[in-house]
């Protein structure tokens, strides 16, 4: 297990800090969410991933029997993947990134096979 740290140390402290600020700006992008796992109610986002004021927003547990708030617009998976990349910068990529994980999690157990 030393061996696989040293040897990687420099990708390891990086993948750490990238999913820290992923972590940070998925917390962001939640707040823009309807909150709602239930159908197409789960694809709704306000406005440009705006965060809504106490009256506008989304009520997961009416959805929208008392008509939706104006600003909620869905939103398809490319839409927030595309956000989450343009708001961690520096030309990340979701995609990349989960490729990077799954590179070194089977480095990790090709270390741990020895």
């Amino acid at each position: 297990m030393q061996v696989f740290s040293t040897k990687n140390s420099e990708i390891l402290k990086k993948t750490s800090e990238l999913s820290e600020k992923l972590y940070t700006v998925c917390g962001k992008l939640e707040r823009t969410w309807s909150g709602s796992f239930a159908g197409w109610h789960g694809r709704m986002y306000f406005l440009d991933f705006q965060i809504p004021s106490v009256d506008e927003r989304f009520s997961g547990e009416w959805g929208n029997i008392n008509g939706i708030p104006e600003g909620w617009e869905e939103k398809q998976t490319e839409d927030v993947r595309d956000k989450v990349n343009e708001l961690m910068e520096n030309k990340f990529s979701v995609e990349k990134f989960e490729e990077e994980v799954k590179n070194l999690r089977k480095k990790r157990k090709n270390y741990a096979m020895k």
